[in-house]
């Protein structure tokens, strides 16, 4: 344990150093306190005062009072060296790090514990064949959407050899334009019940009654 170094304590320790048979253990570190600044707190072992009291009560009898050197002093706790900042800022980022990780270890796990079916894990997005089904709707209903296009303007312009009534052109594109949409919309139906729905599941066949 360390004390905080007094004017008392550098004296005691410099009366201990005029003595050539001062232990020299603790002559080193009785040097340093001695001739140390009082303008900022230093330490002193409690070894080394105990020593210098002992040694001097020795030489000089009823002149050094151990408890007398103690009054006014503390505990010396040495101050923390500044930290690097950008040390300091790398930690702080590795401890975010991972007490990021460590949040989304739980709320996985939580997630986990509740959701236990493949339905729940999907209650609230697409399964990935369910987008790729979405997507092929999505392209056939532009495909019949230009088809419908392309016949309506068809027609319309040929229909100019035949009148040149404009409402009957009108109706006549709108009738193909419905008709290739109707076709191509059942044809669609027809591939999507054949091919893309999956086959209903086979029944087991009953075991003969032994």
């Amino acid at each position: 344990m360390q004390l905080t170094l007094t004017k008392p304590m550098q004296e005691l320790f410099q009366s201990a150093l005029e003595d050539p048979n001062f232990c020299p253990k603790f002559r080193k570190e009785a040097q340093i306190a001695a001739k140390a600044s009082l303008d900022h707190k230093n330490g002193v072992s409690l070894g080394l005062l105990r020593e210098s009291c002992n040694f001097l009560s020795k030489q000089q009898p009823g002149r050094v009072w151990f408890h007398e050197l103690v009054k006014g002093t503390s505990v010396f706790i040495e101050p923390k060296p500044e930290e690097d900042p950008e040390v300091k800022a790398e930690r702080e980022a590795r401890l975010k790090k991972l007490k990021d990780e460590q949040s989304n270890r739980e709320y996985a796990s939580m997630v986990a514990s509740v959701i236990t079916s493949e339905n729940e894990k999907y209650a609230f997005s697409i399964r990935p064949g369910e987008l790729k089904q979405i997507q092929g709707h999505i392209v056939t209903i532009v495909n019949i959407g230009l088809s419908m296009v392309a016949v309506f303007t068809a027609i319309y312009m040929g229909s100019r050899t035949m009148t040149n009534e404009l409402g009957v052109r009108i109706i006549l594109s709108l009738g193909g334009a419905i008709g290739i949409a109707i076709v191509e919309t059942t044809l669609y139906i027809i591939y999507v019940q054949r091919v893309l729905t999956p086959p209903p599941p086979k029944k087991e066949s009953k075991s003969k009654s032994s």
